[in-house]
Parts: structure tokens; C-alpha cells; sequence
């Protein structure tokens, strides 16, 4: 706490730089979260827009600058509204460390902030228009498999078969299996928040096929340890993508895929919505990628 700048305007009044607010943010709240090993860049980029400002001196003013500067850098908006994100995260927290008055036994109660968070009073870009559309079917998932070696194969086939993120696909150790009743149990690392901090839970059904694979992959790995691994994942994936000629297609775009093909199949909302693990059919249409000949047949039915 060196850094902290006293403020002589008012008795005993602190002020936070920035680049000292991302540290103290960090280690005490955000490097306990499952997304802290994705979102260090987003910190590089924050701490060398907002160098030499302090936790007060940012206005709503200067949110709209950085958003601008960050499409102005080419980066996307799902990007750009994930760092508007961490800022409104900063200011919240500090809020909640004044209020606390210490925390790690420093006073915090003195500490200077804006009136009201500044990343609040800016609304962040709505990324439905921007959202991904590419729909895999099952045939091109087949194709996928073909090209893959026996490990991407099941890692391809399992991501489409449970409709779960990769972050959470890859978590799934034999501690997350119930083999007497068939259910993949886990937590949705993505909805651990403040506000919620034991996330939300996702319960997957095992298919009588697939007993056999999970059962190989729990007698083959080390207890405790991910029964799919990440090794060389990348590069793998990248070749099989090649080969398929599919170089478009990503590895996140199979769970918005599966979850398309249900609704093909008239499988209603409700259990998509339950398959996916979200609380609420609000995020349902981001995940629904059916091409738009389906809405063209829809209409002709109708004339």
C-alpha cells in the first residue's frame, strides 16, 4: 500500500493508481477465479490505457474513450465488453472494501472513489447481432471424427454429446462421474460471479454407448485428474480442420451446434434449456445456429 497517494484536500483521504487497484483487485479477488488464467491480456491492455490515472480521476468519459480505442485496435466486441466488464468488477469491489474499512488488515475506509462506477453509467454493446452462426451438423461432426485420432475423436464426440463449454468439458475428472445412475455432475466455471460465487451446477446424462469410453478413461487416468486432456490440442484440432476443409469451424461452436440439432429434431425449449445448463430460455437464441432454410420452410408452411 507505498503506492497509495495521500490527498490533501481532505483529512486523510487516499488515492489508488490505477496499475496499484489492478494488483490489489487481482490478489485479493480476481486470481481466485477459474477465468483469471484467460483474462491476463485484458489487464496488459487496461493497466497501459489507464497508466498514470487514479481509481477517482476515471470518468464515464474515459470508458467510452477506451471502447473506442479497443475497436479502433480491431478487437472484438465480445472482447471489448468482457475488459468494460473488469473495470465495473474493480469499481464494485473497492466499493465493497470501503465499506469493509480493511482489508488484509489495511484501512480501505479512506480510500477516494467516484461518486458512482463509471463502467456503470456506460452500456456495453449488445453481442446478439454479433453472434457466431455457424452450425455444424451431424454429418460434418462425422467427417470431423474421421480425420481425428482416437483421443480428438471421443474429445469431438463427447463436447457434442454433453453440450458443455470446453472449459467445463476438460474439468470432468472421474470425482465428477456417477457411474450407478449414468450422470456427469459439475459446476459451470463461466457463472462463478460475486454475486453468485458457487456458479451454476450442470448435470449431463450418459448415454448407453458411451458408458465404455468414460468407464476406459476412468481405469486409464490418474484419480482426481481431467479424463480428456488439452495436450496439443490446438495444433491437433487445426489439422483435423484442415483436412476436413472446415478451417471456419471452432471448437465452442459445437455446443451451440448440438443444441441447434435438438430443436431441429423438435426437442422442446425448455429441455434444451436444461441440456445447456443455463437457468433461464433468455440465452436460448444465441445457441440456436439452424440454418435459414428452416425459417424459409417455416414461412411456406404458413402460406
Amino acid at each position: 500500500m507505498e503506492q497509495l497517494e495521500l490527498f490533501t484536500d481532505e483529512a486523510f483521504i487516499l488515492r489508488v493508481p490505477f496499475p496499484e487497484a489492478i494488483r490489489i483487485f487481482q490478489e485479493n479477488y480476481w486470481n481466485h477465479l477459474p477465468s483469471a488464467k484467460v483474462t491476463k491480456a485484458h489487464f496488459r491492455r487496461l493497466a497501459l490505457f489507464f497508466k498514470g490515472y487514479f481509481l477517482d480521476s476515471i470518468s464515464k468519459a474515459d470508458i467510452e474513450r477506451y471502447r473506442r480505442w479497443m475497436k479502433e485496435m480491431g478487437y472484438a466486441e465480445a472482447t471489448t465488453n468482457k475488459a468494460h466488464m473488469i473495470l465495473s468488477r474493480i469499481y464494485r469491489k473497492f466499493e465493497e472494501y470501503k465499506e469493509g474499512k480493511t482489508v488484509n488488515g489495511v484501512d480501505f475506509s479512506r480510500i477516494k472513489l467516484p461518486f458512482k462506477n463509471p463502467a456503470a453509467m456506460v452500456p456495453k454493446v449488445s453481442e446478439r447481432r454479433f453472434a457466431r452462426t455457424v452450425f455444424i451438423t451431424k454429418e460434418q461432426k462425422k467427417i470431423l471424427c474421421s480425420y481425428a485420432d482416437e483421443d480428438l475423436s471421443e474429445i469431438i464426440d463427447g463436447l457434442y454429446w454433453t453440450e458443455l463449454r470446453p472449459s467445463d468439458f476438460f474439468r470432468i475428472t472421474d470425482k465428477s462421474i456417477d457411474l450407478s445412475i449414468r450422470v456427469i455432475f459439475g459446476i459451470q466455471n463461466k457463472t462463478i460471479t460475486t454475486k453468485n460465487p458457487s456458479g451454476v451446477p450442470f448435470k449431463v446424462y450418459i448415454p448407453n454407448d458411451k458408458m465404455e469410453i468414460i468407464r476406459r478413461r476412468i481405469e486409464n487416468t490418474k484419480p482426481g485428474t481431467p479424463l480428456f486432456r488439452r495436450k496439443n490440442i490446438q495444433k491437433r484440432w487445426a489439422w483435423v480442420r484442415l483436412l476436413a476443409k472446415m478451417p471456419f469451424i471452432q471448437m465452442r461452436d459445437i455446443r451451440g451446434s448440438a443444441a441447434s440439432h435438438l430443436l431441429d429434431q423438435g426437442i422442446d425449449p425448455e429441455t434444451v434449456r436444461k441440456t445447456l445448463g443455463h437457468t433461464t430460455l433468455r440465452m436460448l437464441p444465441l445457441y440456436d445456429k439452424r440454418p435459414e432454410s428452416r425459417m424459409m420452410e417455416a414461412t411456406q408452411i404458413l402460406v
